[in-house]
């Protein structure tokens, strides 16, 4: 009785820390697994994939990490979001919306996790190119259709120079095919 008791307590009033410094319900409470990189992904981000409006303050639960993350998954039913789950739920709007910046490091967390990407990549309109708007990396052949910019104007489509900024970014459009255009 105390443990459903305890479990009720924790449903109906907000105990649980956010990681802004207060305390919510669990109802609108997520957390991302450890693959992603948390500073990636901002609050609001996520509010707008998923409708959750808090984050778990990670240090909460990193003392007794495997049995307080199993309770609020499984008693608690706070969501924790994966790469997977982030993918399918991205809009074309929701990209749209992004910096340049923003999208290279979401290149880079392709690269952490290419074993979910692949597939993904086939129709989104993930490449941002030179000019803001965004088309598949593969043409409907599955051919790449995109380039890592050369530092000059040319008549390819190239990526927006700041999407390929980091490591981890141009790890992942090398594992890919996309290399820089051969202008001569």
């Amino acid at each position: 009785k105390l443990f459903a008791a305890s479990i009720e307590l924790f449903k109906t009033h907000p105990l649980i820390p956010t990681r802004e410094g207060g305390y919510a319900l669990p109802s609108l409470l997520f957390s991302l697994n450890g693959e992603l990189d948390h500073t990636f992904f901002y609050e609001s981000q996520i509010h707008t994939l998923f409708d959750k409006t808090a984050w778990i303050d990670e240090a909460f639960y990193k003392p007794i990490h495997l049995v307080l993350k199993r309770f609020l998954n499984s008693y608690l039913n706070v969501m924790e979001y994966k790469l997977n789950d982030i993918l399918h739920s991205i809009t074309e709007e929701f990209l749209v919306a992004q910096s340049n910046e923003w999208m290279g490091t979401l290149y880079g967390e392709f690269d952490k996790a290419k074993h979910y990407v692949n597939a993904y990549l086939l129709n989104r309109s993930l490449a941002r190119l030179e000019d803001g708007s965004q088309i598949p990396f593969k043409s409907e052949r599955g051919d790449i259709q995109v380039y890592i910019h050369p530092g000059m104007s040319t008549r390819f489509q190239c990526l927006h120079p700041d999407t390929t900024v980091s490591t981890g970014a141009k790890s992942f459009l090398s594992s890919i095919g996309v290399k820089t255009p051969d202008i001569l």
